[in-house]
């Protein structure tokens, strides 16, 4: 089974029971997986779908599973940053990783744009968690799926193509 079945699995025999509650912030498994879905078309329309890499660079967050399982959806293969990198850290896994997209919480934006002259083949910086600066090349995670669908991805996916990279520190 792939890890995005999980979510969709679930949603089909539970749709209305609660998926996450983080604070005020509720979301049932229909809910969570119409989501995860909608990420996850939006990166196969930007073309990141097999063999290309993402990253979320995030705490846990109410959005950190909806981007976790959207990437398992895609395709993607999605690199987990640690909020405890330094900045070489940080920077060293990016460009071994050859990392093409960042969905970053607002609060490690700073810490994200501090490497970013020196990781080349990033390309796209996505904020959630809060008001992104107007800045041209950050955008924010509303408008990176603002057009897309929230059916099931249309993707063959097999069990033994990767998923994830962790680095630990």
């Amino acid at each position: 089974m792939l890890i995005g079945d999980l979510l969709t699995n679930s949603a089909a025999a539970q749709p209305e029971k609660l998926a996450i509650v983080a604070g005020d912030q509720k979301t049932t498994y229909r809910e969570l997986n119409e989501s995860a879905n909608q990420i996850a078309n939006a990166l196969i329309d930007h073309g990141l779908t097999q063999d290309q890499n993402i990253s979320i660079f995030s705490a846990n967050h109410f959005d950190y599973p909806t981007i976790y399982f959207g990437a398992a959806k895609s395709g993607a293969v999605l690199a987990h940053l640690s909020t405890r990198f330094s900045a070489g850290e940080l920077m060293h896994v990016i460009n071994k990783t050859d990392i093409s997209t960042v969905f970053v919480n607002v609060s490690l934006l700073e810490n994200l744009m501090s490497v970013t002259e020196n990781t080349p083949e990033l390309s796209r910086i996505i904020v959630f968690g809060g008001p992104a600066p107007a800045e041209e090349s950050i955008e924010t995670l509303e408008s990176f799926i603002a057009d897309a669908s929230v059916s099931e991805p249309d993707v063959d996916i097999a069990e033994t193509d990767a998923f994830a990279i962790t680095y630990t520190g």
